[in-house]
């Protein structure tokens, strides 16, 4: 999960004396005059956005490609390293533009849709919830049953990414009761290989990134979600963000999205990535 909590005062600082002509908000007349619609991604965030040689790949970007379609103009999609909060994310591509230039986009995907971290931004408006990430269990049913709660993990072994939500939830469960069977990874396909070759029982993490993991591998588990009370959060809804100026074009993104909702090709692009559509809970 993306940090939401506010940027370092240097960055902050920063970005607050950035030329002004190094954003440009484009209400929806100028982006369809321009055939074009500049959308900024996460780079390094699989499977949503990811850099593969040159060529932009992950749900994201062909959600990016489908809602400009539904607009009638081309998607011109940009993959940008994400701040050390997404605080710096939300200055950088929605309205002051990078320090290193490039300006702003017409909309950024998978921020954080919630209202307090939404209320810091008054240039920036968050709207079109399009999917809701889960922590998850991904199992072994030979060796996990379904119906198994996390003190199984006293005799299993574990998988989990390093310093993340899952990981100080299983760290910290029953002061540290697991700890001796947590096998922690940094890179991805390590705790693939570990699943894969039985040295862990199971993965526990976000549920889409361990779905894509697990599809790119041509691999397979079940999932399941035991109780994880005090876990510092289990769920969060993703959606996009345009400049305040932009209003009339995330009202024509949504109207888009509704569309690939109703015709199911919003479901069909996360399952071409092995990854199970979860519509963000109804506001």
């Amino acid at each position: 999960m993306r940090a939401i909590f506010p940027a370092p005062f240097t960055l902050a600082a920063l970005l607050l004396v950035m030329p002004a002509d190094n954003a440009h908000a484009r209400p929806l007349d100028e982006v369809i005059e321009a055939k074009s619609l500049k959308v900024i991604l996460y780079e390094d965030n699989k499977p949503f956005s990811w850099t593969d040689g040159e060529v932009a790949k992950g749900i994201d970007v062909d959600l990016a490609r489908a809602l400009a379609k539904e607009l009638g103009v081309n998607a011109d999609v940009v993959l940008r390293m994400q701040s050390e909060r997404a605080d710096g994310d939300i200055r950088a591509n929605v309205t002051r533009g990078p320090l290193t230039g490039g300006g702003t986009g017409d909309v950024m995907l998978h921020l954080p849709f919630d209202e307090d971290f939404a209320a810091r931004f008054k240039e920036a408006v968050f709207i079109n919830p399009y999917f809701e990430e889960r922590v998850a269990l991904a199992i072994d049913p030979k060796r996990i049953p379904p119906d198994s709660n996390f003190q199984i993990f006293k005799k299993e072994k574990i998988g989990v990414k390093l310093a993340t939500v899952a990981d100080y939830f299983l760290m910290g469960f029953e002061d540290g009761a697991l700890v001796n069977n947590i096998s922690h990874y940094v890179r991805d396909p390590v705790g693939l290989k570990e699943f894969t070759d039985g040295e862990t029982a199971a993965i526990l993490g976000v549920r889409s990134e361990t779905e894509g993991l697990l599809h790119e591998g041509g691999a397979k588990a079940t999932f399941i979600e035991p109780d994880m009370t005090g876990i510092i959060r289990k769920s969060w809804a993703v959606g996009m963000a345009v400049n305040e100026k932009s209003r009339d074009l995330g009202e024509a993104l949504g109207k888009a999205l509704g569309k690939l909702k109703e015709s199911g090709e919003l479901t069909k692009i996360f399952a071409n990535y092995g990854v199970t559509y979860v519509a963000p809970p109804a506001k």
